[in-house]
């Protein structure tokens, strides 16, 4: 019959000499779990912080949970408050989530290019159509998805353009073309707009704004100029080159 055992970190322990291997090789995994470090966050590697609760068996702590050995703990961020560690399922890369980091995104009144004019971004609904790249072309696709984050202390860039119009975006929103908005100074060009000033302020709203915008690349087109979405997966950037959007779209 099976024989009961316990784990203890660096070791295996059975009641009898032999015991069930079924449970010595679950026990042994425990141990391995609960000797390498299997968290990380900001770049370094250690326990898994526990909130105090026993877990049993080949579960271990993590956080407020007890995640089974097929999980991962991982601190997932979404641009809100941090939740914290929590158990999850490996992504296809064996890793954590990736979350959505970058999620702090536009303010509500950025408009938001679309075959019927220029909308605000929070106004806009899964299914609008808005104009994006997909294929190397410019394109008219649906909404895929929108996203809205409570924010609090925020700051945000507000950048402004040769031609007056202006957007506030937080600082590490994608551009598409492989940089960020915080990286953009006075002269540099934002899909085929050229950047006057670059101004860090606080925000005064409460919530930020993004879509994703049904194209390989997930851009799309704020005041004008084409940037990219943090609800995209990771793709190519984009060459710096100018989009001429059709007068319809302003």
């Amino acid at each position: 019959p099976d024989l009961p055992y316990k784990t203890t970190p660096g070791r295996v322990c059975s009641t009898g000499s032999t015991g069930s291997r079924k449970h010595l090789a679950a026990a042994r995994l425990a141990s391995a779990r609960k000797d390498k470090p299997p968290f990380c966050s900001a770049g370094q590697c250690t326990k898994a912080p526990c909130g105090g609760q026993t877990c049993i068996g080949t579960k271990f702590c993590c956080g407020n949970s007890c995640c089974e050995l097929n999980e991962l703990c991982c601190e997932v961020q979404t641009g809100g408050p941090a939740g914290g560690a929590a158990c999850h399922k490996p992504n296809k890369h064996g890793t954590c989530p990736k979350g959505c980091p970058l999620c702090q995104c536009a303010a509500p009144e950025t408009l938001v290019a679309t075959p019927n004019g220029e909308r605000p971004i929070a106004s806009l609904r899964r299914g609008d159509l808005v104009y994006s790249v997909h294929q190397g072309e410019l394109r008219i696709v649906p909404v895929a998805r929108i996203n809205s984050v409570a924010v609090s202390n925020h700051m945000v860039v507000k950048l402004t353009f040769e031609d007056g119009r202006q957007v506030r975006i937080s600082a590490r929103h994608p551009t598409g073309d492989g940089r960020t908005i915080g990286q953009l100074a006075p002269g540099d060009l934002l899909g085929g707009l050229t950047v006057r000033s670059s101004t860090n302020i606080k925000y005064d709203q409460e919530r930020t704004y993004d879509i994703l915008p049904t194209s390989d690349t997930g851009t799309y087109f704020a005041a004008g100029a084409l940037i990219g979405s943090t609800l995209a997966e990771q793709s190519e950037p984009l060459p710096l080159v100018s989009w001429v959007l059709p007068s319809s779209s302003k």
